[in-house]
């Protein structure tokens, strides 16, 4: 999905604490069972027939201030959101003398504000201030405090979102914010280690958020990009590493001379796909790990076909060969359709390396020959992959070690490619 296509994402990326608590304010407004729910954690009630009677304000960036407690709230509410479930309130309050209030919600005489922070920031003392500086007029300055965390709502969203798949239904505002705390927030999710007895996708989820964290360890803490791969910091021979759950495996793999660029770089470098492999089998070394017992690798090498801006179209494998730098060189690149001469040379240079040439032939006639492109981009690839058992990786999560040993083997990879 385009990311500026989405409800939820604005165009800028300056404040993403106001972006989160912006797509709650809209999923608030516009999925009723889900302000049922996030009503009933801070009140301990529903919405109910009476309460649909009364008028319904939900608000942000209102100056605490400009709530009358006298005129005729009679309930009040003051709660954070945040990823730390707090016992009790502090008596702490800022010194802001104006505070703006995150999430208000008035429905009747009940009264609810919301501070709210993405990760773990104690938002206690700001609400405490908000609350001090109600209109409180004549009325005794008294509140309840509840504690919420985003695992909890996050998963009553995607537990919603389920519901309404086996009832066919369809809630695009739903759909969407779970879609963008997916692509911004993974690390909010209700997430747990991973184990061959969780589901796929709580493993897929438990995934996404190892990727983040990685990008986070390579790039520093700040690193926001909404990637679904591990980001490369030196891309000259490959762009990105991937994980990925198959079955009882998690794997991980990395594309290099995935694009021209990198192809070019690679191959200067007497680049052997077969003896990086042979290396990652007897020479890994990394945290007890141990051929055919909890890991193995496969590679294979492959053929892409691009359009504009390099994208892949489709993909031909062929057998590892040791001079692929002299099959690069010899079909890679752009070509025109209008020059038919190099057109059919190209087909019939490539149809020499291809496992399947009958496949290759149609694809190619589907993708390129019958459609309106008016150009192939041509580029020779590799794909490393080393599959780890399921236990394994759970024995890794128990112990606290996943990004190190992430880390440590995309290493020992790079090391092997890049000799």
């Amino acid at each position: 999905m385009n990311r500026h296509l989405s409800i939820f994402n604005p165009f800028s990326y300056t404040g993403r604490e106001n972006n989160l608590t912006r797509a709650l304010l809209i999923l608030l407004k516009k999925e009723p069972l889900f302000l049922s729910i996030f009503l009933n954690k801070i009140t301990g009630n529903y919405l109910t027939e009476k309460s649909l009677d009364d008028e319904i304000q939900i608000d942000t960036q209102r100056t605490s201030s400009s709530f009358d407690i006298e005129e005729g709230i009679e309930k009040i509410y003051g709660a954070t959101l945040n990823t730390v479930l707090y016992n009790e309130n502090i008596p702490e309050k800022n010194r802001i003398r104006e505070p703006i209030t995150d999430i208000s919600i008035q429905i009747g005489e009940v009264l609810i504000i919301i501070e709210v922070k993405p990760h773990d920031e104690d938002p206690r003392a700001q609400l405490n201030n908000q609350m001090e500086n109600l209109k409180w007029g004549n009325k005794e300055k008294k509140w309840n405090y509840v504690s919420l965390v985003w695992r909890d709502l996050l998963n009553a969203a995607i537990s919603m979102e389920k519901f309404n798949k086996k009832l066919n239904s369809h809630n695009i505002f739903l759909n969407e914010f779970n879609h963008f705390i997916e692509g911004n927030y993974p690390e909010l999710l209700p997430v747990v280690p991973i184990s061959e007895k969780h589901s796929l996708e709580r493993i897929e989820r438990r995934v996404k958020q190892i990727e983040k964290e990685i990008n986070q360890s390579l790039h520093g803490k700040d690193f926001e990009e909404e990637l679904d791969f591990i980001k490369l910091k030196d891309s000259r021979i490959a762009e990105r590493f991937k994980i990925y759950v198959e079955g009882n495996q998690i794997s991980l793999n990395i594309w290099p001379g995935d694009s021209n660029s990198q192809a070019r770089t690679l191959y200067k470098k007497n680049f052997n796909l077969k003896k990086v492999e042979h290396n990652l089998k007897n020479n890994l070394n990394v945290k007890d790990l141990k051929l055919d017992e909890n890991y193995n690798v496969s590679t294979h090498q492959y053929i892409r076909f691009g359009h504009i801006m390099g994208k892949g179209i489709f993909w031909e494998d062929f057998e590892s060969r040791d001079d692929i730098a002299k099959i690069y060189y010899e079909i890679s690149g752009i070509t025109y359709k209008d020059n038919k001469e190099k057109w059919e040379n190209l087909k019939d240079n490539i149809s020499k390396y291809v496992v399947d040439k009958k496949s290759f032939l149609t694809q190619f006639k589907e993708n390129f020959e019958d459609s309106n492109r008016n150009f192939v981009n041509i580029c020779v690839g590799n794909l490393i992959k080393l599959s780890f058992d399921i236990k394994y990786i759970e024995k890794i999560e128990k112990n606290n070690e996943t990004i190190e040993f992430f880390n440590e083997v995309m290493n020992k990879i790079l090391e092997n490619i890049d000799f």
